[in-house]
């Protein structure tokens, strides 16, 4: 059960809900941009020109949408910290944020426990089973 210690949210084992929450805003909103096909083809374009910055000029060319509607996605995308704007002087590229993406992923698999990790170590290899046995390992 959660529980108020000092200005924090405490929940059990001492986890800090406040820091939890604050990481699944975050989340959702990497999830919210990238669950849009124009956004998710602007990082995915991004992402393969990396570490090549890319103009507003070449990503309207290559996706050809308007420059409007790529700056709002854009906007979208650097908000969920998965594009960063680079400015030099006046001009202005993109690239993705490929840290933003490790962050995500990391923590859609983050289990927060020792005992799961201690238990995914002990797990047998995928071939020494039979499909039902190493499935029934995987139950943690």
């Amino acid at each position: 059960m959660a529980k108020f210690e000092g200005n924090s949210l405490a929940g059990p084992a001492g986890i800090d809900l406040d820091l939890c929450l604050a990481g699944e805003t975050r989340a959702l909103s990497a999830l919210r941009a990238l669950g849009q096909k124009t956004r998710l083809s602007i990082f995915h374009l991004l992402s393969i020109c990396e570490p090549v910055e890319m103009t507003l000029e070449e990503i309207v060319e290559a996706t050809k949408l308007r420059q409007h509607a790529v700056s709002v996605h854009l906007a979208i995308l650097a908000r969920a910290q998965l594009v960063t704007t680079v400015r030099r002087g006046p001009s202005v590229t993109f690239r993705a944020e490929l840290s933003g993406m490790r962050w995500l992923m990391a923590y859609l698999i983050d289990d927060h426990t020792h005992e799961k990790e201690t238990k995914k170590a002990e797990r047998p290899l995928k071939g020494s089973l039979s499909p039902t046995q190493y499935a029934a390992s995987l139950q943690v």
